[in-house]
């Protein structure tokens, strides 16, 4: 799968020593993200297991929230699949936030 984008992740990183903390979590999700070949939310569910939920946004958006670092964070994400060719699907990495924002749930408005 294409991951985009990374730099939101990096951005995250970066923003707190707090946050930079979440690196080795945030590098297993690329990793993992990057070596499959997704055609379906159930292939997701068989990567990453109970740490992945399908959500849909107040917009009608079919969204992934996952749980980073141990439940410490949570990354939205719309995963576009492309089932003759899963390989070529792409991850758009919307938000990642902790808990507080997350719960707010204004993300759920913006996407």
């Amino acid at each position: 799968m294409r991951i985009i984008s990374e730099t939101r992740l990096k951005r995250f990183l970066a923003s707190s020593p707090r946050r930079a903390s979440a690196e080795k979590s945030v590098k297993r999700w690329i990793r993992l993200t990057r070596d499959a070949a997704w055609k379906n939310p159930a292939d997701v569910k068989l990567t990453f297991g109970v740490t992945a939920d399908f959500v849909e946004s107040d917009n009608g958006s079919e969204l992934t929230v996952s749980d980073i670092h141990n439940n410490a964070y949570r990354m939205v994400t719309a995963i576009h699949y492309v089932k003759t060719r899963p390989a070529k699907g792409r991850v758009y990495v919307l938000a990642i936030m902790d808990h507080a924002e997350y719960d707010r749930q204004k993300w759920k408005r913006d996407f």
